[in-house]
């Protein structure tokens, strides 16, 4: 389990809606601190390394979850304070949800009830405004994303897990994001 003072947050949404691009400009301008670390997204290092597997069953996305998971644990230690995470262990839930499977997207939020708690602070990106761009890992078509995405607001409303939805310009989403890490190291 990860120390109780460090502030772990994840970005989380569909496709193509700037989580890595938002992680990748929050490690451009946190990166420097020793005690911030970043975990990048497991789905896309599981496929690069599984092409051809069944991408949203319930047992592939299980395998992300456990992947994923194990990734944030490979960082944590006494000495981090921040840790960002491209994506999360709950995004296995709503791609399985989206794909249609409702019993395994149960299992697979079970399986993650224990996890779910170490998120200080959960940020579901929405795809309104955002251009999606297929690029060969990303291959769903615009209808699945929306359902993707429609899937998270519903787990996370139906579970009651705190978030925030992050919509508007990239600039915005990022400043948004910024303030609340900068509000709660200024609180720490």
């Amino acid at each position: 389990m990860l120390v109780e003072h460090c502030q772990k947050i994840a970005l989380v949404g569909t496709s193509c809606v700037g989580k890595t691009t938002i992680f990748e400009m929050l490690r451009n301008s946190l990166g420097g601190a020793h005690n911030v670390v970043f975990v990048p997204e497991a789905a896309r290092a599981f496929f690069e390394k599984n092409p051809g597997i069944a991408r949203f069953s319930a047992d592939t996305q299980e395998k992300i979850q456990d992947f994923a998971i194990e990734q944030e644990r490979k960082v944590e230690g006494p000495d981090v304070k921040i840790m960002i995470c491209d994506r999360s262990c709950l995004d296995t839930v709503a791609y399985t949800r989206a794909a249609g499977d409702l019993a395994g997207a149960s299992r697979l939020l079970t399986n993650i009830a224990y996890w779910l708690p170490t998120y200080s602070a959960i940020f579901l990106l929405s795809p309104d405004g955002v251009p999606y761009q297929n690029d060969g890992v990303r291959t769903e078509d615009s209808t699945f994303r929306q359902a993707v995405h429609n899937a998270f607001v519903q787990i996370l409303e139906e579970n009651m897990i705190p978030h925030t939805i992050i919509e508007g310009s990239l600039e915005k989403r990022v400043a948004k994001i910024e303030s609340v890490i900068y509000d709660a190291r200024v609180a720490s």
